[in-house]
Parts: structure tokens; C-alpha cells; sequence
């Protein structure tokens, strides 16, 4: 099995060895000298709910279709051993018992509940009625208390022996077996996308992964780096399982989201001076397994868990919070921008604090972020500088405006096409609003992007358009640099650290270019030096060496015809442009990619539109991908579609 693999690796390194305590170290080496019937029982134990079993019940698990007969001395003796190694909790027939009434009656047939609920007395008519009456039986006294004078307080210890005798011998996986498997696949798969860990989807992964079904694009040949480049010990290891643990547990409670984010604070702020020397001396893209990274991230998360309170402890208690993640600059800066926005709308918005508002957003304007970032906060500063019913001094309001007055796009300077059309009445349904569209079928209802093509196509002036979003350039930029990509750069460590990582380590930070400089730049050139026909037949080529269903950014039911037409039209120098900025920043470009693509082979014309109803405002990530497109020589711009796309002054104000 998966798990018998990944156990005889991690008790093979000398360097991951030690990262675990002994006592899960003795359990692992048991493991692997018991019986394959009993290590795929356990395997299949650890990745189901945890819960109790009756022994049939157990064994139906590992022996869906009764393939093997399994006598019951043979049952016994492999869970015997089971227990015995550590690996089994039992709860018997006799004595005190590690199971409760709801245990018990979970794991009870309703001819069995329904038995002892009739020997008992009860009155019942159904599973659940009689799950009910005892549990009220055991509520009351009994009767033999005024028969003997001897006292017992309720029912329940007469209920529980019944239920005991009637279920058997119950097994579950033991907790030092729970605790010790989640351990080594965090330790063992560093680096995968964790959600597949915690929706016990990996197993599943696994075997999709070995049949090609949904492979992995890692080379399973390529050498990969593990934990130990992270983790100089087990106490450091611990530090961030602990940490891990922490934040695992803000995702899953709904009500002490607030408590957690608190707790995060207080021990961030505790990590010592060379703790913090230590995780900063790390590989920024390595830094995401340390405590400081994830309780930064808990608190970023947390703000907003804080705001929907309404309560000026929890305002200011999230001020403090935010002042304390922008008081560092060695983790999640990606997301710093955000913070200083978060701390302006506090100030300004819930605590009518407009000169520290004002001066939050000065010190993000004035500081070394980039203009794309600085871009993002434009719009609040102006917004602060302009309203005018708040007491704010003029000299902050003047150094606002001149930082407001800097943003680097506008969405009046970019074109817009206007379609005057009445959306359907959606009154009475979520949503996205849709647009009735006749063809020669009859009448049907589209998306406003699906509305856009049709409107154009009818134009004649392209005959082909599809809502792809970013996933149309995200797919070419896979394709033609897949191998760049997806190979480990000279010199560096932990860029991959196993082999079902969808991306390298690195891939949504400026490092991924820094990284791989010279061979994107010359791939840069490739690309902007070929003639049409080159560029077209390299990119069937990278397309071809690739599996179907590859786990990537690679859209296969795009199609490979339909790819290289828009390649074609987009020429070489356009394709360049346009992989140039996501290789330089693709956390940031990834997405804001214009919603529509139209072209015609014939005429070699391709169009980039984002497609906006009468109340939608671009984001700031969607503008520059606009100028950015139209600074290259690619026509771009917006399609407006609704009955008052011109009312807006930000908009281009030309209506069709």
C-alpha cells in the first residue's frame, strides 16, 4: 500500500528518523511486520472517519466482496496482535469500557435496539424511539433502590452492560496511531497541497497519480529535497506541526475563530529573537512551513472573523493585530497591501479615526511596494481625500489627492463598447444576471460574456469566441515553458519536496523569475524570434509531450487545434509579451485576464474583452492586465452590456 511505502522511506532516512518521537518510531516498525490483511485494515482505518467498529463490520472494510474467507480464529489472532502493538484500541464485553451509549447504539441494528428496548419494557415503535426511551431509562432510578436500601444513582450502568454483551468486542484505531500517521504525512508530503491531506482525498490522489488517470507533472525520476531541508530537528518540526494544528483548527471551528486568532497573536509576538533569525534564514519560498508564516496567516484571516463582531475591543484588537504582521517584512508580503487596506477602512469606517486612516495609507503610498500594490490603495486614499463631510486636516488631504493622482490606470482611458440590453428579471433568483438571446433554435437565456460573443460574432468581424478568462494565456504559458517550469533550478533546495506538488515551491513569488532567469529570458527570445509556423509547431510539440489529464495549469479541453489558432493570431511577439509578464509575477497575473477571447484565423484579428453588467467595477488586477495589453499592441478593452453602462463616470463614455 501507499502508506506501507511512505512508512519504510521515512524509517529508511536517517535524516526524517529523527523528526518523530520514539514511540511512533517502535509503532512504525511494527507496522510493517504484520500481515498485509492487517496493514491494509489500518491503512483503511486512518483514512475513514474515526469511529468504532463491531468485528465483522472491521474486517467487511478490507473485504468488501468476501474474496477471502477469514476464519474467526485467524480474525482474533491479527487483531490480538493489532492491540497489542499499539495499533488497535479495544473496548470488551467485561469491565469499564472505552465506548458510550452513543457509541454503542451508532453501531447496534434496529431489530438489536428495538430487542433490548422490549426486554427493558420500553414502549417504542421505531429505531430512533427506542434509542430515545433508553436513553431516558437511564435517566431513572431504579426500583431495586427501595427493594435493598442499597443507592445507585441511575439506570445507565445496567443499560451500558446490556449494550456491551449485545455489540461484542468493538476495535478502533488507537489514538497514538492517529496521531502518529497524520504526523508522517505531514512530514512525508511537505509541499503537496494540503486540502488533499485534510479532505482524505491523498490515497485517492495516489492511485489516480499511478494510473495515469490524473497524473502529476513532477518526473518521477527528478530527485526531490524533503523535510530535512526545512527542519534542523524534531523540536523545530514540532514547533510547526503545533502551529499547523493551530491553524487547522481556525478552518474548522466556526465559533472560536476570534479566541484562535488572538491565541495566534499572543505567540507570534512570543517567538524569540533566534527563532526568528532561524526561520528568516530560510528560502522565502520555504518559509510558508515555519510557526511565524502561519500564525500570520491565521491573523490575516482573522481580521475579518474580528470586524463581524462590531465591537471596538475587537476593532482595536484587530488594529494591533494588523500592526503587528505589517511590523515584519520576511513573510506573506504578497499580501501586505491588503493589510494596510484593512487597517485604513478600521480606522476610517469603524472608528472615525481619519487622521490615523490618512496616515496609514501615506506610509503604504511612501513605502517601497510596488505600483501595482500602491495602485490597489489609490482609490481609498482619493476617497479620504474627497469626502467631505469628516474633519481631516488639508495637508493630509492635499498629500492623499497627490498620491491618488498617481494610480498608473484608469478605466476611462481604456476602450469600452456599450450594448444596450434589458438583463432577464432575476428578481427571484442569485446569481448572475442573464440576457435573452434568440437564435435559430428560439429564444434562450445567456451570460452576459456568452451574450458579448454572440453580439460580436454576429458583427462578422470574428468568427470564433469562447469565456475563458485567464485560463486561455495560463495554458499556453504551461505549455510553452512546461519544461522551465517544472525543473529543479541549479543550486537551489526545496523548490520541490515530492512529487505531487501541482507547482514548484516558488511558482507565486517574484523568485520563480529570479530564479530561473537566464533560461526564461532565453526562452523569451525563442519565442519572439521564431517565425509563425515555429512557434505553432513547438507549441504542438510541448503540447504533445504532455499526458491528457496532467494535474497543471494546461486547459486540455481547450484543444490543441483551437490553442494554436489563437497562438497564430496572437503572433509571436504578442505570445511573448504576454508569457513575459506572467513568468515575471505569476501569483499576481494569473488572474484578471480579460474574460473574453474572439479571433479569426482568416484575418488574423484577436480581441481581449472584460465583460462588465451596468453595476460591475473592474478590480485593479483586471486594469492592468488591460493596459498592460494595450501598451503591448493587443487589442483590448471592455464590453459593457445592461440599460445604464454609461451612468458610471469612471467608464468610457462612447455607447454603441
Amino acid at each position: 500500500s501507499f502508506l506501507l511505502s511512505i512508512v519504510e522511506k521515512y524509517l529508511k532516512s536517517d535524516t526524517l528518523r529523527p523528526f518523530l518521537a520514539e514511540e511512533s518510531q517502535v509503532l512504525l516498525e511494527k507496522y510493517t511486520i504484520i500481515p498485509n490483511l492487517g496493514k491494509d485494515l489500518i491503512c483503511r482505518l486512518y483514512w475513514r472517519t474515526t469511529t468504532w467498529y463491531r468485528l465483522d463490520d472491521l474486517f467487511e472494510i478490507v473485504n468488501k466482496k468476501k474474496e477471502v474467507k477469514i476464519s474467526s480464529p485467524d480474525k482474533l489472532n491479527l487483531l490480538s496482535s493489532l492491540e497489542n502493538y499499539g495499533l488497535l484500541t479495544v473496548a470488551g464485553t467485561e469491565g469499564d469500557s472505552n465506548m458510550d451509549f452513543d457509541d454503542y447504539v451508532k453501531l447496534l441494528k434496529r431489530q438489536e435496539v428495538l430487542k433490548i428496548a422490549k426486554e427493558l419494557k420500553l414502549k417504542i415503535q421505531s429505531k430512533q424511539d427506542a434509542i430515545d426511551a433508553l436513553r431516558s431509562y437511564c435517566k431513572h432510578k431504579p426500583i431495586s433502590n427501595f427493594i435493598t436500601g442499597i443507592k445507585v444513582k441511575d439506570n445507565s450502568s445496567r443499560v451500558l452492560d446490556i449494550l456491551k454483551k449485545e455489540t461484542g468486542r468493538c476495535y478502533k484505531l488507537s489514538q497514538l496511531a492517529q496521531d502518529t500517521f497524520y504526523k508522517l504525512y505531514v512530514l512525508m508530503y511537505l509541499g503537496i497541497d494540503y486540502s488533499i491531506i485534510r479532505d482524505r482525498q491523498l490515497e485517492l490522489v495516489l492511485v489516480y497519480d499511478k494510473i495515469q488517470r490524473d497524473p502529476y507533472p513532477v518526473d518521477k525520476n527528478m530527485v526531490v529535497d524533503d523535510a530535512s531541508c526545512v527542519f534542523q530537528d524534531k523540536e523545530e518540526f514540532d514547533r510547526y506541526f503545533e502551529a499547523h494544528m493551530l491553524y487547522e483548527s481556525y478552518l474548522k471551528d466556526s465559533s472560536d475563530k476570534c479566541e484562535i486568532t488572538k491565541l495566534a497573536h499572543t505567540l507570534y509576538k512570543g517567538l524569540g529573537e533566534e527563532l526568528m533569525k532561524r526561520y528568516k534564514s530560510l528560502p522565502p519560498w520555504l518559509r510558508r512551513f515555519t510557526p511565524p508564516d502561519l500564525y500570520i496567516k491565521i491573523m490575516d484571516a482573522g481580521v475579518e472573523e474580528l470586524k463581524k463582531s462590531k465591537t471596538e475591543e475587537h476593532y482595536n484588537l484587530a488594529l494591533e493585530v494588523l500592526d503587528t504582521i505589517l511590523g515584519q517584512i520576511a513573510f506573506r508580503q504578497h499580501k501586505r497591501h491588503d493589510w494596510y487596506s484593512e487597517k485604513a477602512l478600521i480606522l476610517h469606517t469603524h472608528l472615525d479615526s481619519y487622521e490615523r486612516a490618512a496616515e496609514t495609507l501615506l506610509e503604504a503610498l511612501n513605502s517601497d511596494m510596488s505600483e501595482h500594490m500602491k495602485d490597489a490603495l489609490r482609490p481609498r486614499a482619493l476617497k479620504l481625500a474627497t469626502q467631505r463631510n469628516i474633519d481631516l486636516k488639508e495637508t493630509l488631504r492635499h498629500k492623499l489627492q497627490k498620491h491618488a493622482d498617481k494610480q498608473t490606470v484608469f478605466e476611462k482611458n481604456l476602450p469600452g463598447n456599450h450594448i444596450y440590453k434589458q438583463p432577464v428579471d432575476n428578481t427571484n433568483q442569485r446569481g448572475k444576471l442573464q440576457f435573452e438571446l434568440r437564435n435559430s433554435e428560439g429564444r434562450g437565456r445567456e451570460s452576459a460574456e456568452n451574450y458579448c460573443i454572440t453580439h460580436y460574432l454576429n458583427d462578422g468581424e470574428y468568427t470564433k469566441g469562447e469565456h475563458w478568462e485567464g485560463r486561455i494565456v495560463t495554458t499556453i504559458y504551461t505549455a510553452l515553458f512546461w519544461d522551465i517550469i517544472y525543473s529543479k533550478p541549479c543550486g537551489l533546495t526545496g523548490i520541490f519536496m515530492n512529487h505531487y506538488q501541482r507547482y514548484p515551491l516558488d511558482m507565486f513569488s517574484n523568485h520563480f523569475y529570479t530564479n530561473r532567469k537566464t533560461l526564461i529570458d532565453e526562452r523569451l527570445t525563442f519565442i519572439q524570434e521564431c517565425n509563425d509556423e515555429q512557434l505553432v509547431a513547438f507549441l504542438q510539440t510541448q503540447w504533445d509531450k504532455r499526458p491528457e489529464t496532467v494535474v497543471s495549469d494546461m486547459l486540455r479541453t481547450i484543444g490543441r487545434a483551437t490553442i494554436c489558432e489563437v497562438v497564430f493570431c496572437l503572433r509571436p511577439r504578442g505570445v511573448a509579451d504576454i508569457c513575459r509578464r506572467l513568468a515575471h509575477d505569476y501569483g499576481y497575473s494569473r488572474s484578471g485576464f480579460p474574460d473574453v477571447t474572439l479571433w479569426n484565423i482568416s484575418t488574423r484579428k484577436i480581441k481581449f474583452l472584460e465583460v462588465k453588467t451596468d453595476a460591475d467595477k473592474p478590480s485593479m488586477k483586471q486594469l492592468h492586465w488591460l493596459k498592460y495589453l494595450k501598451d503591448h499592441g493587443i487589442d483590448a478593452g471592455f464590453c459593457y452590456i445592461g440599460v445604464n453602462t454609461t451612468r458610471c463616470k469612471a467608464r468610457s463614455s462612447a455607447p454603441n
